[in-house]
């Protein structure tokens, strides 16, 4: 990790994110309107810079210094080759995640959409499936990609490794799954104006799902109860903030979905949910688009 990025924040005092997964700040160094009038230099490291780590962190919705930052992650893929009992199966990991500033849901009545995306990445990379044991797989992966933020025309390269070893059991009525992550992430940003960051994260989760007794159509709906606890070897702060992320953080909520999934021109529509990340100044609520976990 740079030791530059543990400099001194300039802001005034800590601001709570409101709403959105809160957990790292890759996204959230919003700066105030009062840094952006400051000069060029301190202005370098204090600008509107990260979506940087969106990829990693989820969709959400998030409030810094009284800017709205909304983040949309769409997780496309394609799956090249199905696993079978001698073969691995291989995907195409194609994730989008877009990025939307000072815009509000309310606003689509007075303004409708808007006009323009402040922020785009798209990091893709290839997952492995391997069947290891009964009801037992794992599923190494390396992506790399790049995104930009319009309003602050900061861009940056982006790398991630990490292995996810996964467990489906049987929990009563419910359909339980298990899942065990590594992750390496990195953050390169062009020019020499901001400093590069990374982070080791080691990340356990649980998963109860069932059907909800009702349908919605020909498709019956289904609810799942999560839990998450993320564990980082040194976690980032983003480098407009330098405010302190903490090491262990819980988050726990539940998702919707259906079985078979609700399809739009053949592409499956993901599961949505809410959930509560305890993370101490930075606890908030995240809204969940896809895979919870």
């Amino acid at each position: 990790m740079n030791p530059s990025r543990t400099r001194p924040p300039r802001f005034a005092t800590r601001r709570r994110l409101t709403a959105g997964l809160p957990a790292t700040l890759a996204l959230a160094a919003i700066a105030s309107p009062a840094l952006c009038g400051a000069d060029a230099a301190t202005r370098a490291d204090q600008r509107f810079t990260s979506y940087a780590y969106a990829h990693e962190f989820g969709s959400g919705v998030y409030d810094f210094n009284g800017r709205t930052l909304q983040v949309y992650g769409l997780p496309f893929g394609w799956t090249a080759i199905e696993p079978g009992k001698d073969q691995a199966g291989l995907r195409l990991r194609l994730p989008v995640t877009l990025g939307f500033l000072d815009f509000r849901a309310a606003d689509v009545i007075e303004t409708g959409l808007p006009g323009k995306v402040d922020s785009v990445s798209f990091v893709p990379g290839i997952e492995l499936e391997f069947t290891v044991a009964e009801r037992w797989r794992l599923l190494p992966y390396v992506q790399a990609g790049l995104s930009t933020a319009s309003e602050s025309e900061v861009e940056t390269d982006l790398f991630g490794a990490g292995i996810r070893a996964e467990r489906v059991f049987p929990a009563g009525e419910f359909e339980g799954l298990y899942a065990a992550v590594a992750t390496y992430s990195r953050v390169s940003y062009h020019g020499d104006s901001l400093p590069n960051d990374d982070f080791v994260r080691l990340r356990n989760s649980l998963e109860f799902k069932r059907h909800a007794g009702f349908s919605l159509g020909d498709h019956p709906v289904e609810y799942g109860l999560f839990a998450t606890i993320d564990v980082y070897a040194d976690p980032p702060t983003g480098p407009a903030t330098g405010i302190a992320v903490p090491r262990t953080q819980l988050e726990t909520g539940v998702v919707f979905g259906a079985r078979p999934e609700w399809k739009i021109w053949k592409i499956p529509l993901p599961r949505v949910g809410l959930s509560y990340r305890f993370a101490g100044d930075l606890s908030a609520v995240r809204f969940v688009l896809g895979a919870p976990f």
